[in-house]
């Protein structure tokens, strides 16, 4: 069924970008978003491949249509206005800040002090969002075959 083929894929694209093959990542989760426009997890995943890969411009879409998707999403949305910080679109970072301290002062205010707070404070909160959805599955020893397992359940299902 659908939602096992969407499900599957999420897992593939997952263990894909655990082994630094994300243009691969990208490609499944181009398919993801193509069979289910409003898996937000999808959306999130690919923002932490634009993010890592420095590619503002893709992030900053991707991160505006997951916050369509999730607009109580704080800590995405402080990514977001820190990447159109970036690109210097200071009147839509300004909006996001506001917008921010107006819905959740406290989260903000918190998350500048946290001592947990790196060189590039995108990439933390996206990891750590991703993280959240990715232990829901057993740390597996060997992604390779993990990975060749997610494809022949794909496979199978898609015969079936």
């Amino acid at each position: 069924d659908e939602v096992l083929h969407v499900d599957l894929l999420l897992k593939q694209a997952c263990l894909l970008v655990l082994l630094l093959r994300n243009n691969e990542a990208l490609a499944v989760l181009d398919q993801v978003i193509e069979k289910s426009p409003y898996n937000a997890d999808a959306h999130l995943i690919k923002a932490q491949i634009y993010a890592e890969q420095e590619q503002m411009e893709p992030l900053r879409q991707v991160l505006a249509r997951y916050l369509e998707l999730r607009p109580n999403e704080y800590e995405i949305r402080l990514v977001y206005a820190q990447v159109l910080f970036e690109q210097q679109d200071f009147e839509a970072a300004i909006e996001q800040y506001e917008w921010l301290l107006k819905q959740n002062y406290d989260f903000y205010r918190k998350y500048l002090r946290a001592p947990h707070a790196s060189e590039n404070p995108v990439i933390d909160i996206i990891q750590r969002k991703i993280r959240d959805v990715i232990m829901s599955a057993p740390e597996p020893e060997d992604y390779e075959a993990l990975l060749d397992k997610v494809a022949k359940e794909f496979s199978d299902s898609k015969n079936s």
